[in-house]
């Protein structure tokens, strides 16, 4: 509900993106960090998902709740600026397509039809690796390739401050192999920022503008989940601008 409240034209937060917002924002519930076999990612903290929600709005700028598509071969990145201040943490979802059933008993085979990667790449080139549970009768949580889960959640934190040291940061989205259905539907939520330095892949999706030429009334479609907070200029048939919007969608 808050979500709709905050943005009114955006079409209704993807399942992978409610997941990812629990994650991200959970209280921690077990002995060490991480997630754990008997609470999951942790307690869920609604008033904490809630700000994450609230700081993602352009005005604030502390937080990215982004519904993206990653294409077949391709890499999605986002550039962020910290000031020191916070642990920098991104958590990646997405309802994976339907696979075989595994008939074994424990199998530890990876099951996943598309496997997504996550990571956080720090100011000095040094990945910071997702959570994931080791594959072994101690199902403690380790810092590594996560092939199981479609959730990965990634967090930066100096051993010394246990912040995220002042800089500029890389949220890179990959996968393994080849996409099922050559593409796959992703949520990407990212905490402890100051602002976004830069976009490396943006599209909008479904984008239509007609006619063109106009000359009082033009449309413009799009899926809004992906066109919101776009910036639209129209220029007249000499070039000029003559209009600028970024607050229309």
């Amino acid at each position: 509900h808050y979500y709709k409240v905050l943005y009114p034209t955006r079409v209704k937060m993807r399942a992978a993106t409610v997941k990812a917002l629990m994650a991200i924002s959970a209280d921690e519930a077990g002995l060490t960090d991480g997630p754990d076999h008997r609470f999951g990612w942790g307690l869920i903290n609604a008033r904490k998902g809630a700000e994450i929600l609230r700081d993602s709005k352009p005005a604030i700028d502390n937080s990215k709740v982004i519904e993206e598509t990653l294409s077949n071969g391709s890499v999605y990145e986002i550039q962020v600026k910290t000031d020191g201040t916070t642990v920098l943490r991104a958590a990646l979802a997405w309802t994976d397509p339907a696979g075989n059933t595994v008939a074994a008993d424990n199998s530890i085979t990876p099951v996943l039809v598309n496997d997504l990667d996550l990571r956080i790449i720090r100011p000095n080139g040094d990945e910071a690796l997702p959570w994931a549970l080791t594959k072994d009768v101690t199902l403690l949580a380790t810092r590594k390739d996560n092939d199981v889960d479609p959730i990965e959640v990634v967090e930066y934190k100096g051993a010394a401050t246990q912040l995220a040291g002042a800089g500029t940061y890389t949220i890179r989205v990959t996968h393994k192999g080849t996409l099922t259905n050559g593409s796959q539907k992703f949520s990407l939520i990212v905490s402890g920022v100051g602002e976004t330095v830069s976009v490396k892949e943006q599209q909008f999706d479904n984008l239509v503008v007609y006619p063109n030429p106009v000359n009082d009334i033009v449309t413009l479609k799009a899926d809004l989940a992906s066109i919101v907070g776009a910036n639209t200029q129209i220029f007249d048939m000499s070039g000029k601008q003559v209009y600028e919007n970024n607050d229309l969608f």
